[in-house]
């Protein structure tokens, strides 16, 4: 089975997923530039879109997923 996630961090939920050994991420989506650097980096096989979360639209996703991941939205206090 395919799994696409959202707000991907750096790709732990990822790793628990393809872990099982069931599982293969094929799309991943995150805005935050730290982070997709660190995706990249763990996840390097992973096409990864770097879009807001908004504008990203269902066509832009892999038609043969069988899970949709996301997590919410971090609120980082005094952090821009």
């Amino acid at each position: 089975p395919y799994t696409t996630l959202f707000r991907s961090g750096v790709g732990g939920i990822e790793l628990g997923f393809e872990q099982t050994g069931c599982f293969e991420t094929v799309y991943a989506n995150e805005f935050d530039k730290y982070a997709r650097i660190t995706y990249s980096e763990n996840h390097s096989d992973t096409y990864l879109d770097g879009r807001d979360i908004h504008v990203v639209d269902a066509n832009d996703i892999p038609k043969d997923v069988d899970v949709i991941v996301g997590r919410s939205e971090e609120r980082r206090v005094g952090k821009e």
